[in-house]
């Protein structure tokens, strides 16, 4: 099975308000129920998630679609939705991912708000990614790099782009991967988006050990940690490690591929990143039984099958079809 370690980008909606988590919990604490304390909810929400605390993230998300709701506030409710989307997606969760983004595009479809709309596509693109759909998750990117081009928005263009070389990657087709990474790489430049590139070039390194480019493929994935190293992001860092172990477990180093699993391992579980856990420690057990530690394989194999999500594809496809059928009636 192919083992996909590749980064989608998701879009949260940014509300940009000043000053810190701490700040701001303590305003929202005094302040009236209207627009301003939702927002200042949705980015208490934001600051957790880039922390990778996505429980506290999520909490604070529902609270503000709670009151969004009874509020009739449909600018506030779609915000929300989108960002539990993103959370329960990075958490694994990708049944409510999958919920909470089709709700989002619904307010956001009778608002008629287009880059609201090119930005749940984008979302539902990593959903349905994740889900094992890829032709209907390259479906709902295209439809995204239409808008984004129509709306004159190169920076979430390049997200589209980056999103669909992955895809391309994992299909095999690499020659296309470099071509929609390297369209995006020079947009993330122009613009000095150090998280975009470095998701780019992380993405590049998983391309270049498909192609066997052993070495350029650590080249780029040691490039990342430093990116990931200024911008703060657990779990860029995590896959990050988690390729650097891949490629070194091709390249029979198995010392240092089982070294940077674990260091994956140990910020997912920080985390609570369920899929992250799911590759940690799919790959563990490969790399022990490579090096015949038979009784660490076995228990990093069952630790994998725990994890696993247990539903089948044809369940997804089923659960699929039914939450778009309820979100489009």
């Amino acid at each position: 099975m192919k083992k996909v370690l590749i980064i989608f980008l998701c879009i949260a909606a940014n509300l940009l308000l000043a000053g810190n988590r701490d700040s701001l919990l303590k305003a929202v604490a005094s302040h009236k129920i209207d627009s301003v304390y939702i927002n200042m909810l949705s980015e208490i929400a934001n600051t957790y998630e880039d922390a990778g605390d996505y429980d506290m993230s999520i909490t604070y998300n529902l609270r503000g679609s709670k009151i969004c709701d009874s509020l009739h506030y449909k600018f506030g409710q779609q915000n929300a939705l989108n960002n539990l989307g993103n959370c329960y997606l990075d958490k694994g969760d990708v049944k409510k991912a999958l919920e909470s983004h089709l709700a989002a595009l619904k307010i956001r479809e009778e608002m008629v708000d287009k880059l609201g709309i090119a930005y749940s596509y984008l979302n539902l693109g990593n959903t349905y990614f994740r889900l094992g759909e890829e032709e209907k998750s390259l479906e709902e990117y295209k439809r995204s790099l239409k808008l984004m081009y129509e709306l004159g928005d190169t920076m979430r263009a390049a997200v589209c782009l980056t999103n669909m070389g992955s895809i391309y990657s994992n299909q095999g087709d690499i020659a296309k991967a470099q071509e929609h990474y390297l369209k995006a790489l020079g947009i993330r430049k122009r613009f000095n988006d150090l998280d975009g590139i470095a998701e780019i070039y992380s993405n590049l390194s998983v391309t270049l050990l498909d192609a066997k480019k052993y070495k350029e493929a650590l080249e780029y994935a040691f490039e990342t940690i430093k990116l990931y190293g200024e911008t703060g992001s657990k779990l860029g860092k995590s896959i990050s490690f988690s390729n650097i172990g891949d490629i070194y477990e091709h390249m029979n180093d198995l010392t240092n591929a089982i070294k940077y699993q674990l260091m994956s391992l140990d910020l997912a579980k920080e985390m609570e990143s369920s899929w992250m856990l799911q590759t940690n420690y799919q790959l563990l057990a490969l790399a022990y039984e490579k090096k015949n530690d038979f009784e660490k394989a076995v228990l990093y194999a069952e630790l994998f099958s725990r994890t696993r999500d247990s539903q089948m594809s044809s369940e997804n496809g089923k659960m699929i079809a039914e939450m778009q059928t309820r979100f489009e009636t």
